[in-house]
Formats: C-alpha cells, sequence, structure tokens
C-alpha cells in the first residue's frame, strides 16, 4: 500500500465514516515538551517514594517472620527435648582444693545440683584474708593488728610454716615481716 503525502480531495459521495481516530506521530512543540518532562519526574519522584515505603514494608514483615520463625524453633526445641531454660536462682560457693588453689561451684537451689564448676578469680581466693572483701571485719585496720601482734617474735619466727601457706598467706605474711623491719628501724 503506498502513502500518498497529499490528501485527496474528500468527496461527501466517498465518506464512509467521519471522526475515525487513529494513533498517529505528532511534532511537539517546546512547551508540549516542558510539561511532559515535568511530568515525567514527578511520576519518577511517587515511584521512588512507593519504592521505598515497599522496601520499609517489606523489611518490616520480614523481621516480624523471622521473629515467629525463631518462637517456633524454640518451641520445636523444647517439644524435641522436653526442657525449657528458665532462671532458676543459684549459689556460688568457694571452695580450696587440696594444692591451695580455689575453685567455685555454683550449685542450683531448687534440686542443690552443681552446674558450673570454674576457677576462683584472685579476689575470690583472698577472700578470708583480713580486710579483703567477704572476710569479716577485724576490730581495728590490719597494719595496727599486724604491727602490735608478735612484737617479741624473731624474724626466722615468720619463716616457719611458709611453704604450707597459699600464695596469698606467704605474701601477707612477707608484707608484715617488711613492716616490722621498718618499724624497727625507725627508732634507730
Amino acid at each position: 500500500m503506498a502513502t500518498n503525502t497529499t490528501a485527496p480531495k474528500i468527496l461527501d459521495a466517498n465518506v464512509i465514516q467521519r471522526g475515525v481516530k487513529r494513533l498517529l506521530p505528532c511534532k511537539l512543540t517546546d512547551t508540549e515538551l516542558l510539561q511532559i518532562a515535568l511530568q515525567r519526574t514527578d511520576k519518577e519522584a511517587l515511584r521512588d517514594d512507593m519504592v521505598a515505603d515497599f522496601d520499609r514494608h517489606k523489611a518490616k514483615h520480614k523481621a516480624a517472620l523471622e521473629e515467629i520463625e525463631d518462637e517456633i524453633k524454640k518451641a520445636y526445641r523444647e517439644l524435641h527435648t522436653r526442657e525449657q531454660d528458665r532462671s532458676i536462682p543459684c549459689t556460688a560457693l568457694f571452695r580450696r582444693a587440696d594444692d591451695g588453689s580455689g575453685w567455685v561451684d555454683t550449685i542450683r537451689t531448687d534440686s542443690n545440683e552443681v552446674v558450673e564448676t570454674r576457677p576462683c578469680t584472685p579476689s575470690e581466693a583472698q577472700r578470708y584474708l583480713p580486710g579483703v572483701e567477704g572476710a569479716a571485719p577485724a576490730d581495728g585496720p590490719i597494719l595496727d593488728e599486724t604491727e602490735d601482734a608478735g612484737d617479741d617474735e624473731d624474724e626466722e619466727d615468720l619463716d616457719d610454716g611458709i611453704n604450707d601457706l597459699t600464695p596469698a598467706q606467704k605474701a601477707a605474711k612477707e608484707a608484715k615481716a617488711a613492716r616490722k623491719a621498718r618499724a624497727k628501724g625507725r627508732g634507730k
């Protein structure tokens, strides 16, 4: 079918139908181009907002779904093992070993079962020394106690039985001897 560049003369006798509409290309004016560009940027902004909103809702629903999945897994584990983790009051007890080291046993108060045994910390190991947290307080300051006690003892007596002591007790005994020596040196 050949396209004519000139339209034939329309005669009323030859008209089959008037007002037939077809989509055909048309040249745009500068005003129309500007209007289309503004509409496009508005649509792009709306699209970006919708995508961001969708992503927020998707993340929110995903987090809710994961939370429910975790609860289902927890219930499955409890049903499978027939056990449930609960907060149970316990008591931590200090225990001195035969070699002089210390251990802490954690015991359930409902069943008296030992649930954990661990080495004690340095402060827990020294808990029975006077003036240390957890020990019964002395009547006076510890320095007064050590300076007044045993002023008549010889330094040789301080070394008696030192090998039977724990490292903390050895250190306390050596500190006592040093304070005594300093006190004797001041009087001269």
